[in-house]
């Protein structure tokens, strides 16, 4: 992820490679939940529609679809997180494959945080703009009262 666009390599189809990766990780992401029949219907589900609307939404982008297809991309990811707590808190010893597991539910949360940041900035371009004049205004204010 690091390394390849730093050598040139994808360059030109980043976007392409980028929602393969992500594909493959909401497939697998749900097939943890096999044991589970309800909680897996559940996750596939979800994860096939984040999945189909990614894909759209790169053939075909606009701002409506790519903010459909963050916010089913968020549901799925906190999907996965949900098929992760099960299989870290269900009965029996704590064994590495949970630590791993919870390992990847913290990874899980710092995607749909990546997401929720993505749906943020659709939903107000301006949401995580400083104006430069507001920052001169507040340091202003800010000499003005040291100065009383």
């Amino acid at each position: 992820m690091f390394v390849l666009p730093a050598v040139g390599f994808g360059r030109e189809h980043g976007p392409l490679y980028e929602n393969i990766a992500a594909s493959v990780l909401l497939i697998l992401g749900s097939a943890i939940a096999w044991q589970n029949r309800p909680l897996f219907s559940v996750a596939i589900i979800m994860s096939i529609a984040a999945i189909v609307t990614r894909w759209i939404t790169w053939r075909a982008p606009t701002t409506e679809l790519t903010l459909f297809s963050q916010t089913a991309e968020l549901m799925s990811a906190s999907m996965i997180m949900v098929v992760l707590l099960w299989q870290v808190f269900r009965s029996g010893r704590l064994v590495p494959r949970e630590y791993k597991r919870a390992i990847a539910l913290y990874l899980g949360l710092a995607f749909g945080w990546s997401h929720a940041y993505h749906i943020a900035a659709l939903l107000d371009p301006n949401a995580f703009r400083i104006v430069a004049s507001d920052l001169a205004v507040q340091s202003i204010g800010q000499r003005t009262a040291s100065e009383c």
